[in-house]
Parts: structure tokens; sequence; C-alpha cells
């Protein structure tokens, strides 16, 4: 009976298997493919003796070797990054897209699951019948009780009161063709800051919160992408420039930008945050890591952290208190997650899991603090801008400890 039993076990465990493909062959690489393949592995691995955030870079080196079709190496290496639980998820990555439906891709999955259950802690608190707007960002005034979302798609700024219709604040522009991305809110003169971005050009953009007005703009020319801002009381304004890889600031009496820290690139400049007493400024580089910016002497360090820590692709960035919150996606399973600071706030000493697997999610991005809870959208469905089949977005609050 025994034998019986454990023999019946084994047939289902075989057939179980039996569904995925096998490890596909090594493809074999032209010559000029060879060599460029062979230049980018030694490009991380170099990149990898000094990234913040190594575990990134060895997810790097994973999608080399699969992108190159060297498949046994690719998953060796995907199972090494899954193993530091770092909060990776390759399932929708095209690099592995020959491996998903192998016996080993799958194990690998399997333990991504079950390194990574369900968090859920938000709630939701207002429906917005915007099915073509593509928010990055969101800004919340509590005097109003409105939210604010700017368009990736329309160039557009729309004002929508909870439990109402949304109006457009800011019309799109007819001499170009632009999208917006970061929007924050002067609450003390209660006005909008919002950055825009063409071709041409990237701006920073003030707007009059009742009539949408602009009163304030601060361009440069060039290949700039103003990504994401936050706002000083005496009224300065730091800005990412995510394709030059830089910080600027707006001087609130000249109306000028001026790059912080000249001699220091930012990969990928992202999420942007100051200290509560602004004396610094964290960057997320997008691949690598937060970046502290000292705002009295301009210098600029890695903020440090434990290696179990990933701080790679952080697209919203937010200081409260003695902590950081950050939205993670890209390759990571998108999550928010808390970082508790040191007393001196340049190193991390521990993280909390604040939302995660949430069934809402789609596409989560940036967000704004209102007091101790993030307002987020949790579905902005920015690749899926060609679907006819979009939802309405869906704001949560979650939660958060100062």
């Amino acid at each position: 009976m025994s034998f019986r039993l454990t023999a019946v076990a084994f047939f289902f465990a075989i057939a179980a298997f039996s569904v995925y493909a096998q490890l596909p062959s090594p493809q074999k690489l032209s010559r000029e493919d060879d060599r460029e393949f062979k230049k980018e592995l030694e490009r991380l691995r170099n990149l990898l003796a000094t990234a913040n955030d190594k575990g990134a870079v060895e997810l790097q080196i994973a999608n080399t070797y699969a992108a190159g079709g060297q498949y046994a190496e690719a998953i060796r290496r995907l199972r090494k990054v899954v193993d530091a639980n770092l909060g990776f998820d390759p399932s929708r990555d095209p690099d592995f897209a020959r491996l998903r439906n192998t016996v080993e891709f799958q194990s690998i999955m399997d333990e991504v699951r079950r390194q990574t259950p369900p968090v859920l802690k938000s709630r939701l608190i207002a429906t917005i019948d915007e099915r073509e707007l593509f928010p990055e960002n969101v800004a919340f005034d509590p005097r109003g009780n409105t939210f604010f979302l700017g368009s990736t798609a329309k160039d557009k700024i729309v004002r929508c009161s909870v439990g109402a219709a949304c109006i457009v604040l800011v019309k799109p522009h007819l001499t170009e063709k632009s999208y917006v991305l970061g929007l924050k809110i002067d609450r003390p003169i209660r006005t909008l800051w919002a950055t825009n971005n063409s071709l041409v050009g990237a701006s920073l953009r003030r707007y009059d919160i009742h009539s949408g007005k602009l009163l304030q703009t601060a361009s440069m020319e060039g290949k700039h992408v103003f990504n994401d801002l936050a706002l000083s009381s005496s009224g300065n304004v730091y800005v990412t420039d995510t394709s030059e890889g830089s910080v600027y600031r707006l001087n609130s009496r000249t109306n000028t930008l001026g790059v912080l820290a000249p001699p220091h690139r930012f990969t990928a400049a992202n999420g942007i945050a100051i200290s509560p007493d602004e004396k610094m400024l964290y960057v997320s580089a997008w691949g690598d890591g937060i970046d502290v910016i000292d705002l009295p002497s301009g210098s600029v360090k890695p903020i440090a952290h434990a290696d179990n820590v990933c701080l790679a692709f952080i697209d919203g960035l937010y200081a409260i208190g003695q902590s950081l919150i950050a939205i993670q996606n890209g390759p990571m399973l998108p999550r928010i997650a808390q970082f508790n600071l040191s007393k001196n706030g340049r190193q991390i000493v521990g993280m909390t899991m604040l939302e995660r697997r949430n069934p809402a999610f789609d596409g989560i991005t940036t967000g704004t603090l209102v007091g101790n809870e993030l307002y987020y959208v949790a579905n902005p469905q920015m690749d899926k801008k060609d679907s006819p089949n979009l939802s309405p977005l869906e704001i949560l609050a979650l939660r958060v400890a100062p």
C-alpha cells in the first residue's frame, strides 16, 4: 500500500514537471555579437566593485547572459540573485522570455513567491473615472479636498474633487507636444508646481491652484527630462533630471536653475526627497540606490545600508520623521517600503514592508505624503496606452510611521 502511494505520487510529480519545457540549448553568437556580449559583461563586473546596490548589478549580469543566449549560466546567476531575497521579480522581464516555461525558471519563481507574500495595508479613498490620463504623479490639497493629476499622454493637469468629477486645470499646449511628470503643491501659498518635458527641453512650471493660470516658468533647452521635485520651506525647488543624471535647484529669488554637485552623475535620477531639517536631499538613482546630497557643502555620498536591503529601482521617494518611504517597481516586485534612518540620516538601519502584491496594483509609480499617510495611484496603467480596456484610477491611502 505504501509503495503504491509512493509510486502514484512519483507519477504525478513527473507529470507536473513534464508540462514545462527543457532549458534551451545555448545560442552560438556571431563574432561581433560575442565581442559585444563580453564587453557588456566586463562593464558590469567592473561596475559591481563600486555599485551602491550590488544586487541590481548581479541581476543585470543574469539578464545579459539570458539576452546572449547563455541560458544555463543565466539561470545560475538568477538563482543567486533570488536566493539573496532582495525583492526582485523576473517573471515580467523580456530577457527571460525563453526561460519562463522551464523547470528551472519555475523553481526560481516558486522561491520568489515564497519570499514575497502579500502585505495589504492600504485603503481605497477615491475612484477617478479618468481612463486615458496615465498619471506619473499625484498631488493633494487638504484644504480643498482635491487631487491633482498630470497626464503623460495628453499634456494636461486635472483637478479632481473627492466624490465629484474632474475638471481640466491646465489645458494642453497648442504649440508643443509635451508631457507632465512631477507634481508638488506649495501649501503655504497654495500653488502647484509641475515638471513639463518635450523634445526640445524641460521646464518647471508653477500654476495657480484654483484657475490654472501659469505664474512662473524656468526652462532648459536640450536633452533634459525633469522628473520629480521637492520643495523647501524657503521656496527653493529641487528637481531631478533623469536624462542628464543631475539635480537642479531653482533659486526662488532669481528664478534661475543651477546644477547641484556638478561633478557627480546620478544614474537616471528619479525620486527626490528633502530631509525634515532641510540639510540633505535624498536622490534615487534608478539602478543604483539612493545618494545623499549635503546641501551646505554640496558633497554627495551613497546612503549606507546592509547588503540584504535593496534600494534600487525607486520611483517615488519621501522623507518623514526618521525614515524614507519608497515606491519600487521595474525589476522589483512592485512594493512600498519604509527604510528607517540612523540619527544623522545617512544610513539605513532597518526596513519595513508596507505594501506588496496588492491586486489593485497596475504600474504604481509615485505618490504624496498627507500627514502620516501616503496617497498614491494604484493603477496608472502606464504600459497600457494602446489598450481599449482601461480602468478608472484608484487612489489608495497607506499609513506610515514617522
